[in-house]
């Protein structure tokens, strides 16, 4: 089998980098390929990975990478897919941890199934590295039910993913303002072949970084512009995931293009709504889209 790729994707975490890193050379099993690469980070970041690399022995094959401008989440790792051609990609996040074992747990996971996605269990640990409360593995854990996966926004945990190449060859790369996690965590289910290691393999940093969004806001104003940006991820969360059960063969008469059309059309409604684009309530996405929006103001008022 070919040599599997361990992705470390760093962005504005002087403070952790060093420990990911460690985790990533510290490997055990066979040799691999390591690319730890920088989305144009403006603090330590950069500094202290070319520091650790240097002083940090290890017999895995590093490279190194720095964006000249920030690309954001699915831009670094789309452009980090475009330098390889491993088959298997294990991705780590710069303020989480690797297990020693994690490349060789996982790698034995695809050689003995026929899985094109494999995720694990994780150790949740806080910003100081004491243990946190156990974390939801999502819900491709819980469930195979097409129709369940499609609605939901929680598949896995980012941290612990890898892939093979095939969910970026057959469905092609990424769209800008989604989490990575939705859209291949979905496109893993619609091949049918998903995998998962009942082991820590990753010390994930719970409520660090992309893993929680805070729910204190100056103002209204805030409240509402972050609101935005939530619905219209989702949007582009579900108008991606149409493409992609297009692309797998899913007819647009079929109970999951229905379901996913729903989303949609639900998400387009929440944007007009919150745009104040329409005055008047005009279908009844927009009336249910209107009432669970201010219902949602409502509890933002109170909190």
């Amino acid at each position: 089998m070919a040599r599997p790729l361990l992705l470390l994707l760093a962005y504005q975490q002087d403070n952790f980098i060093e420990a990911a890193i460690c985790g990533a050379l510290n490997q055990d099993g066979p040799t691999i390929d390591i690319l730890i690469s920088d989305d144009a980070s403006t603090d330590g970041t950069w500094e202290v990975i070319e520091q650790t690399v240097r002083n940090v022995a290890t017999r895995h094959r590093v490279t190194l990478n720095r964006n000249a401008r920030n690309l954001g989440l699915t831009g670094h790792l789309n452009a980090c897919m475009s330098q390889t051609d491993a088959q298997h990609v294990i991705v780590a996040a710069g303020d989480d941890i690797s297990a020693p074992n994690r490349v060789e747990a996982i790698m034995a996971c695809f050689a003995e199934t026929d899985a094109v996605f494999v995720h694990s269990d994780v150790d949740a640990i806080l910003a100081n590295g004491k243990r946190a409360a156990p974390q939801h593995l999502g819900k491709l854990r819980e469930t195979s039910d097409i129709l369940r996966l499609a609605r939901s926004q929680g598949l896995y945990i980012g941290a612990t993913g890898a892939w093979d190449r095939v969910l970026f060859d057959r469905y092609g790369p990424l769209p800008d303002g989604v989490y990575e996690d939705l859209i291949l965590g979905f496109r893993a289910a619609l091949e049918g072949r998903v995998g998962f290691v009942n082991a820590p393999l990753v010390q994930y940093r719970a409520n660090v970084g992309m893993s929680t969004e805070s729910c204190l806001h100056r103002t209204e104003a805030d409240w509402r512009d972050d609101r935005m940006n939530t619905v219209e991820r989702g949007l582009r969360t579900f108008q991606q995931r149409a493409r992609d059960a297009t692309t797998a063969g899913h007819s647009e008469q079929s109970k999951l293009m229905k379901t996913l059309r729903h989303k949609v059309r639900e998400y387009e409604a929440r944007a007009d709504i919150l745009c104040s684009k329409h005055s008047a309530l005009k279908s009844v996405d927009h009336l249910r889209a209107w009432w669970s929006e201010r219902k949602r103001a409502q509890r933002a008022a109170s909190t």
